[in-house]
């Protein structure tokens, strides 16, 4: 709620306008659905606190896929497409390429975002969808139902979307699961599902395993302790090291907690969360 404050509603719908969910893509493609917003002057403070993680928004699939591509892709939003060429008689008749609609982020917060990702599925919530030897980057969601204008009692929607490999791309995978029942929660029900498509795309595409992380360099730094330290101690440590950092600042004038934890292995270039 604190980050959606920050960025305001104004700025938030003219980034739901940036990634095509309120227009949509008009593909040339029948049936293209819409995403559904309030209207903008409609919306109040709890809506908007709401927004801010994931209520009150409803992408389509295909919008969802495109939103987090271009996040990932280094911030550039395409138009998404079905068919790249058609052949006839060993011949192309049609071949259909990529067409930009907008930059929407800087490269460096797509950068950012991508190592963020991996650490999701490499010891977050969505490790379910990791695959031993395989960069794969991701993000679990758990979502309530609405029915008659009211959250629907124990109706959830289950989803990950994931990519890889996470430092360059190329395929991407959303599971979404209506109402599944027992456990509802993304990174349990819905990552392992991820995995199994992971590695059948590993097995057709007969891809190598590999040993480096997302940011293309051997995971061999143990992080340090940083509790106690002051802001200037802690990055003072973290940039001696090659590490990048963010900070959530709660109001105290030294480190409260890590992520990610004292002693874990990181490579340069690995961004550390630091709480005060």
């Amino acid at each position: 709620m604190e980050l959606i404050s920050r960025i305001g509603l104004n700025k938030f719908y003219d980034y739901l306008k940036k990634f095509g969910i309120i227009d949509g893509y008009n593909m040339e493609f029948p049936g293209e659905g819409k995403a559904v917003t309030m209207p903008k002057n409609l919306v109040i403070d709890a809506d908007l606190y709401r927004m801010g993680f994931g209520q009150s928004v409803a992408l389509t699939p295909l919008q969802l896929a495109n939103s987090v591509a271009t996040v990932i892709n280094g911030g550039a939003l395409y138009e998404p497409y079905f068919v790249s060429k058609i052949y006839s008689d060993k011949q192309t008749v049609f071949s259909r390429g990529e067409i930009q609609i907008a930059n929407v982020l800087k490269k460096s917060t797509s950068n950012t975002m991508n190592k963020l990702l991996y650490e999701v599925v490499n010891s977050g919530g969505g490790k379910n969808a990791k695959v031993d030897g395989y960069n794969i980057a991701g993000k679990t969601g758990t979502a309530q139902k609405y029915e008659n204008n009211a959250i629907a009692e124990g109706k959830y929607v289950a989803s990950f979307i994931g990519y890889m490999p996470a430092e360059n791309p190329e395929y991407l995978v959303l599971v979404v699961i209506d109402e599944p029942k027992g456990a509802y929660y993304g990174g349990v029900v819905a990552a392992p599902v991820a995995k199994n498509i992971f590695e059948a795309i590993i097995d057709v595409r007969d891809i190598s395993k590999h040993e480096e992380v997302a940011s293309g360099n051997v995971a061999n730094i143990e992080l340090p302790n940083l509790y106690g330290k002051t802001l200037t101690e802690a990055v003072y440590i973290l940039s001696s090291l090659g590490l990048d950092y963010l900070i959530d600042d709660r109001g105290s004038s030294t480190v409260t907690s890590q992520y990610r934890s004292p002693s874990s292995k990181c490579a340069i270039g690995d961004i550390v969360l630091l709480i005060f």
